[in-house]
């Protein structure tokens, strides 16, 4: 499988998670959401935005007559710069809902492990672009460690929304 091939599917994943995002805000629509739960949920849109377009961009760069080499550094440079953004807006933001909410441990956890995710992909990408490693690979890999956040994202807005939705007994 090339990469374009993976790319395409992997931005079909994150499709697929920003649409179900929508079926969980519907489950959890009946409760009024917490900050915490619309964190999580930005989180998980932004996330799945964030994939796509970052799927797509390099076969939209190979459109320009880029070598293949450079449509990967160019793709990674993006990508490095749009996840540092992502990092620390997000970042603060956690860092105030901690603030409001600091017996939330499942915040905290999530939160760490979003935040050590995405420097993961950005040491990822910054060897790739040093040249340390294969850049394509590295760029796909940073993809799919996203996709892995989002998942997670996903996995825990659910599990919040069919905990809230038992509490007040939608659910047996």
């Amino acid at each position: 499988m090339n990469s374009s091939d993976l790319l395409i599917q992997l931005a079909e994943i994150a499709v697929a998670f920003a649409g179900f995002s929508g079926v969980v805000a519907a489950l959890g629509s009946k409760n009024v959401w917490s900050t915490v739960a619309v964190f999580r949920f930005q989180n998980l849109l932004l996330i799945s935005i964030m994939c796509v377009f970052l799927s797509l961009l390099p076969q939209a760069l190979s459109f320009y007559g880029l070598q293949e080499r450079d449509v990967w550094k160019v793709a990674s440079s993006v990508m490095l710069v749009v996840i540092l953004i992502f990092m620390f807006q997000r970042g603060f933001k956690l860092m105030n809902l901690l603030n409001l909410e600091p017996a939330d441990q499942l915040l905290r956890i999530v939160g760490t492990a979003i935040y050590l995710l995405s420097v993961l992909s950005v040491t990822a990408l910054s060897l790739g672009l040093a040249e340390y490693r294969p850049i394509e690979a590295t760029y796909v890999s940073s993809i799919i460690v996203l996709l892995f956040v989002s998942a997670l994202q996903f996995a825990v807005l659910t599990l919040t929304a069919i905990q809230s939705g038992r509490q007040v007994g939608q659910w047996h």
